[in-house]
């Protein structure tokens, strides 16, 4: 009897540990674009063919926005934004390639991992509309993961379980990258980055001496327990 009664407790020990473990989460970026620019660990690539090397702060590199108080966007403050790669009213021509970077973020001990983002991409009628949502597992080396691919307008708050390929992972970078020529602009805000659950290096050990052969219906023992976590 008591036999039994120690294994159960010892089960219903591993299971509240692995209940309440598995319920942590928290933001591991949080990016608004109200703060000062570029934000803190952030990183933005100007490779398009008008850019000029050491002056990346003009309106065809990303940038902080708005750049006008008549900004057509209302109710997001300030955000990131790429404009006007337009040969015709924004001369030099320019074919945008151009990057913007996150901090790299620690999946290490993440079951979930989420992106968020919010965005408005708008296309003139002609040229080249092209951007692109990628993420790296290897601090930016490689970009093998493409998320999202625009090519026309859209404007909308995205969502994205991406713990597939970033759970575990301890060099998780996300890019926002704008590949478009003879264009109006890329607008990008909100991102975050949640990390969910609790994968731990090793499970709890738990050890247990049960008082064996007592009778049935004996009372006033105590039975416990060794709970062994790093």
């Amino acid at each position: 009897m008591n036999r039994r009664l120690g294994v159960f407790l010892g089960v219903m020990l591993s299971a509240l540990i692995l209940m309440f473990g598995s319920l942590w989460a928290d933001y591991l970026l949080e990016e608004d674009f109200e703060g000062s620019w570029l934000p803190a660990g952030w990183t933005r690539l100007a490779m398009g063919s008008a850019d000029t090397v050491g002056d990346p702060d003009t309106l065809d590199d990303w940038h902080l926005g708005p750049t006008s108080t008549a900004s057509v966007v209302t109710g997001h403050g300030n955000f990131a934004e790429i404009l006007y790669s337009d040969p015709t009213s924004y001369p030099p021509a320019d074919s945008a390639n151009d990057w913007l970077i996150t901090p790299t973020i620690d999946c290490s001990f993440n079951d979930t991992v989420t992106i968020g983002f919010w965005h408005f991409f708008y296309t003139y009628t002609t040229g080249t509309h092209l951007a692109y949502v990628l993420l790296s597992t290897d601090d930016g080396s490689t970009w093998p993961e493409t998320l999202y691919t625009f090519t026309a307008d859209d404007s909308a708050y995205y969502t994205l379980d991406v713990s597939d390929v970033a759970a575990h992972e301890s060099q998780v970078k996300f890019a926002f990258l704008y590949r478009s020529y003879d264009d109006f602009w890329w607008i990008v805000d909100s991102v975050y980055v949640y990390g969910g659950g609790a994968a731990e290096p090793a499970p709890p050990v738990i050890s247990h001496t049960p008082l064996d052969d007592q009778p049935d219906g004996m009372s006033g023992y105590g039975v416990g327990a060794t709970i062994t976590d790093f």
